[in-house]
């Protein structure tokens, strides 16, 4: 397979942050390029701002790191000299694309796949072109790209733009990397420099028009993330939808690029995935609930007002209602807890109902405990359960006790102040 090189190298001064770190629908900017340019080549290498040193990479993608901000060319160079220790076989190729477009996909790059030429542009004609640069063609051959700053208001004209994604054989990078000039007004090397010096070294230049210039977009600015954040929700939703579920009021529910939805579930409005979300056949979740990292399984009911944090399985049937909140905690199958409550750290087994108010006190100030509640207990409203504890299954514990010690199997447990009625 051909080799990727995904340039990322920039500061981020129009974003404000690290925009390619930025979390966008439950993982980086950058993972999305990643994701892709695994589909393309089998040895990718990022071209990083040292600044991002501490960020977690995929191991298998090689990281070279641009110590000083000189240009895409400047990255190319540096990208070129890590990977290639060798002259590369004739047919191989390189792809370039830019660490800031997470709406690119593989069918945007299918026309660059199937040119035989040396070296291909991947252009398009944006809506707004801004600051791209400007793919000048005479009799339908490139003859050059003109960046914005160099563009005359004649050349600004021009609707076909760059995208910033090319593919080149990479003999003919190794010969022409070296050669790309240093523009001391600007103080970088551009790749787009590329161009003319594959067309002086009489090689052939193509270029392709993508059909939708919206997913090469890159993301420099915050309106253009939230650009980015729309489009993918988007897809996010007809995928979903095509996978046969019923999504309620689409536009204000909220998914993650991971998020799994079967076939019969039912999302109502103003719902919240984060990522790693596994909803089974025919579960419902109710309006305002928010789930994180965690398996939902069929015919559960979830919410309204729900929140589901990681480390969660809500097994067959269980049932999670309005103001609950659960926390790496099984709720086993038919069991129940449907009002203002806190389950966190537990396991729960099979038809047990939780009541109204219940906590299980987890957190001692220093370190959290786990709480074990066995199948077809029944836990009375106000409930405070201080871990660790176990209560065996077929227990009862009476309304606003505080369970310190284990309950028994079979038992009734009371645990709270004997009422006094006392004269007013």
């Amino acid at each position: 397979m051909d080799k990727v090189i995904v340039l990322a190298g920039g500061k981020s001064s129009r974003f404000g942050a690290p925009k390619i770190i930025q979390d966008l629908a439950g993982q980086r900017v950058i993972d999305y390029v990643l994701a892709l340019a695994g589909e393309i080549g089998s040895d990718v290498t990022l071209v990083l701002n040292p600044a991002l040193k501490k960020e977690t990479l995929p191991s298998h993608i090689r990281i070279v790191f641009q110590q000083e901000a000189l240009g895409t060319g400047h990255a190319f160079q540096i990208a070129l000299q890590e990977i290639f220790q060798q002259r590369p076989p004739e047919n191989e190729y390189i792809w370039i694309l830019m660490g800031d477009t997470p709406l690119l996909t593989k069918e945007d790059l299918s026309q660059l796949s199937s040119s035989s030429a040396p070296l291909t542009l991947l252009g398009m004609i944006p809506e707004n072109p801004g600051n791209y640069g400007r793919i000048y063609c005479e009799e339908g051959k490139v003859k050059e790209i003109i960046e914005t700053k160099q563009a005359t208001a004649q050349q600004l004209k021009n609707p076909l733009c760059y995208s910033g994604v090319m593919r080149i054989k990479a003999s003919l990078a190794l010969q022409l990397a070296p050669l790309i000039p240093f523009r001391p007004q600007v103080n970088e090397f551009y790749i787009t420099d590329l161009v003319g010096l594959a067309l002086d070294h009489t090689s052939e230049v193509a270029v392709v028009t993508a059909p939708d210039a919206k997913n090469l977009e890159g993301i420099n600015t915050p309106d253009q993330w939230t650009f980015a954040f729309k489009r993918l929700q988007e897809r996010f939703r007809l995928k979903a939808q095509g996978h046969g579920a019923l999504l309620f009021d689409p536009d204000s529910i909220f998914l993650s690029w991971d998020t799994v939805l079967d076939k019969g579930v039912e999302v109502h409005p103003f719902v919240t995935f984060g990522p790693h979300v596994r909803v089974h056949e025919k579960a419902k979740i109710f309006s305002f609930s928010v789930l994180n990292n965690c398996v939902i399984y069929s015919g559960c009911k979830i919410g309204p007002f729900a929140h589901i944090r990681p480390g969660s399985v809500i097994q067959e049937g269980g049932e999670i209602g309005n103001f609950v909140e659960v926390k790496n905690t099984i709720l086993g199958p038919y069991s129940k807890a449907k009002h203002l409550t806190y389950l966190g750290d537990a396991s729960i087994g099979s038809k047990t109902n939780i009541g109204a108010g219940v906590i299980t006190c987890n957190y001692d100030g220093k370190h959290k405990h786990k709480t074990i509640i066995g199948n077809e207990v029944s836990i009375g409203a106000n409930t405070s359960i201080v871990a660790p504890r176990i209560i065996h299954d077929g227990a009862l514990i009476g309304a606003g006790s505080v369970i310190t010690q284990d309950v028994p199997e079979v038992m009734m447990a009371i645990a709270r102040a004997r009422q006094k009625n006392l004269p007013r």
